[in-house]
């Protein structure tokens, strides 16, 4: 499947749902389910899911770039590191977003008065992690969709050792 020169290659198992790629992925050792979105700049993980796995809040020392209303906020964390299947991005730059989709949106119009869901409900089963191209740049891939994989490299090939 790899077309271009590459001193490594993984093969990522995905699935392709509601028009979505979804991935497993490990950060700082953590799996988690992440949906590859070639749409977005930044690659975002939500509070809830910082918070259970991490620890993380909005008053964790080492976080950055602090904006939003309170309880609403957004922050950037720099991890250790990113994998997919063998291939790592060092230092990815994520940002923390909060769950205000379905009835922790406080202007949320669809409230029905009942235990049913509404209509902007995440799904329980929608991934905490959005994989932007601040992380998909520094990456080559083939989507084979018939084969629910992803062929993956680094971007950049391995420096070539000289003699002198």
């Amino acid at each position: 499947m790899i077309y271009w020169p590459a001193p490594v290659a993984a093969v990522v198992p995905m699935k392709f749902i509601d028009g979505h790629i979804r991935i497993d992925i490990s950060l700082n050792g953590h799996t988690l389910r992440a949906i590859v979105d070639t749409g977005a700049y930044n690659t975002t993980l939500t509070a809830s899911e910082a918070k259970r796995v991490f620890g993380l809040t909005e008053t964790s020392p080492d976080i950055t770039d602090l904006r939003g209303d309170p309880g609403e906020k957004r922050f950037d964390k720099v991890f250790d590191d990113l994998t997919l299947d063998g291939i790592s991005i060092g230092h990815p730059h994520i940002t923390i977003i909060p769950n205000l989709m379905g009835r922790h949106d406080a202007n949320n119009g669809y409230v029905t008065g009942t235990r049913l869901q509404r209509v902007d409900d995440p799904d329980a089963s929608d991934p905490p992690m959005l994989i932007g191209m601040n992380i998909l740049s520094k990456l080559r891939f083939v989507v084979a969709f018939s084969e629910d994989k992803i062929y993956v490299t680094p971007a950049a090939p391995a420096p070539v050792a000289t003699s002198k």
